[in-house]
Formats: structure tokens, C-alpha cells, sequence
């Protein structure tokens, strides 16, 4: 009977390419015991390297100790984490929210007034010159416990309030600019942030979702296709997009 694993021949002509698997940490992060049991598995499947989302569960310090949950990872357990990928030739990418799905940040009172609408915590507001300067606060530590990863991956899905605050109003009048060139905007200066200081980053990735319906000039007016890459994330049984999208 089949084990339903495929060996290395097999997966040679069937699968090429990387193969990723995501782990959402936020709220309650795996035990090394288990990751350390779980990775060799997902080796044996075909994977090639582990997306790791860390939300609340990095050990942020200094003065934005604040983010990391009371359960997260200690410091040295993410130096552990990566090694062990790393002894399994598999690769690691961390994730970083620095758009929307920043709840983990935004929750807290130090931080209400980077929100793009003050009564919610799922967006910052891209006009605010402090959310720019968190968020390399971020990034900074991130890579520092991650010194050898060669794609970072800053999410950005799920924008939802985007050009509401005054500031953003403002902004966009003043330079005659939409909501998407206002989103692009700060994603590119988030991605070129990690190109220009970490230079041994091959690629910034995104997910897709808002890119789905952009106006393709806002696209290529940006300049984004030198700095970040795409990646796409879908529920449904097939992959449809409008008619006017351009991924």
C-alpha cells in the first residue's frame, strides 16, 4: 500500500519550484517540541521552506516590547526555529504585517493614534510619518534574529480603510492621487526600506489581494515590479478575477 509520500525522483517530475507552507502564529505559537516534529515532515512531503507569520509572537523588545504577547517566542527559540530549517536545507520567510491586519499593534493605547480610523485597529494610516518609523523598528528586529533570509514577506492584504483620515484626504488632493497610488506608495517605501538595508534580500513578497482590482497605471507608475513580488492567496475552488485586474 502507498504511503501517499512521494520520493525524490518522483517529486523532481512532478513538483519544481519552491513549495511553501504557511504558519499563522498569531495568538498562540507552536511548541519547538512540535515544530521540530512537524518539519521533517513537510520536508518528506515536498516542502521547501516554512512562511512564518509572527504577529504577537515575536520577541519584540526595547521600546516596543509592548507587541510581543506574554506567550511569545523567546529570542533564542527563534534562532532555534531557524536553524532547524536551516539543518533541513529548507528555507525561512518571515511575515510582517505593515499595513492592514494590524490589530496585534494598533490594540494597544501607545499606538491608537497610527490608526487610520480611531475606532478600529486594523489599519494604519500611510500619511502618519510615525507608522513608517514602527514599522523599521519592526523589520529591523525581525532581521536581526533572521540574518540570512533572502525573501520577507510584508503582507499588506486586506486594506480595508484606506484614504478615510483627514490626513490621507488631504494628501491625496494635494498631490492628485487615488486610494491605490496612496497604497502603493507606502508599500514601496516598506519594501525598498528592507532592499536598501538588507541587501541580501532577493525579494519583498505581498499578498495579492489588493493589487486585484488596482488601475494598471497606478501599477506601473509606482514602479513596483522591480521591488516586490506578488503572491496570491484564494479560497475558492477556481481563481477568477474582473475583468479589468491585472494579476
Amino acid at each position: 500500500m502507498s504511503s501517499g509520500l512521494l520520493d525524490e525522483e518522483q517529486r523532481g517530475k512532478i513538483i519544481s519550484g519552491s513549495r511553501i507552507v504557511h504558519l499563522d502564529l498569531k495568538g498562540a505559537p507552536l511548541k519547538l517540541s512540535y515544530l521540530e516534529k512537524i518539519f521533517p515532515v513537510l520536508k518528506k512531503w515536498g516542502c521547501t521552506g516554512i512562511l512564518i507569520e509572527y504577529e504577537d509572537t515575536f520577541p519584540y523588545d526595547e521600546d516596543i516590547s509592548i507587541l510581543a504577547a506574554p506567550h511569545a517566542y523567546s529570542k533564542e527559540e527563534i534562532r532555534h526555529i531557524g536553524q532547524s530549517l536551516k539543518t533541513l536545507e529548507m528555507s525561512v520567510i518571515p511575515l510582517i504585517q505593515t499595513f492592514g491586519h494590524f490589530e496585534f499593534v494598533l490594540k494597544h493605547k501607545e499606538f491608537v493614534s497610527l490608526r487610520e480610523v480611531e475606532k478600529y485597529p486594523m489599519a494604519l494610516c500611510p500619511s502618519n510619518t510615525e507608522c513608517l518609523e514602527l514599522i523599521f523598528k519592526m523589520l529591523d528586529q525581525v532581521m536581526k534574529l533572521h540574518p540570512d533570509v533572502t525573501h520577507f514577506h510584508i503582507g499588506c492584504d486586506e486594506v480595508f480603510h484606506l484614504g478615510i483620515c483627514d490626513k490621507c484626504i488631504s494628501l491625496m488632493r494635494q498631490e492628485s492621487i487615488g486610494k491605490d497610488q496612496l497604497f502603493f506608495a507606502h508599500v514601496k517605501k516598506v519594501a525598498a526600506y528592507l532592499k536598501d538595508n538588507y541587501p541580501q534580500i532577493e525579494a519583498c513578497i505581498v499578498w495579492d489581494d489588493m493589487f486585484r482590482y488596482a488601475e494598471l497605471s497606478a501599477v506601473l507608475n509606482c514602479n513596483l515590479g522591480d521591488i516586490v513580488e506578488p503572491m496570491v492567496w484564494y479560497y475558492q475552488p477556481s481563481f477568477q478575477l474582473p475583468i479589468y485586474g491585472i494579476i
